[in-house]
């Protein structure tokens, strides 16, 4: 997967991009960049309103490949 300048949305799951750095999007509007993928929770709270879920991804164009 390249890298991508554009986010990707995100309705919970397994993490889709393995060992690859990311920037990600939460619920709440805030980010997180240039993490590792496996450091993350992609799963979903099922309550519906936890700001802490991811909503959007993208590979990181300084730790994406």
């Amino acid at each position: 997967m390249k890298h991508s300048t554009e986010w990707l949305l995100w309705s919970g799951g397994e993490n889709p991009a393995p060992l690859k750095g990311v920037d990600v999007r939460y619920r709440d509007g805030s980010e997180d960049y240039e993490q590792l993928s496996d450091e993350f929770d992609w799963l979903h709270s099922p309550r519906r309103s936890n700001a802490a879920d991811i909503i959007a991804y993208r590979i990181s164009p300084v730790r994406g490949c």
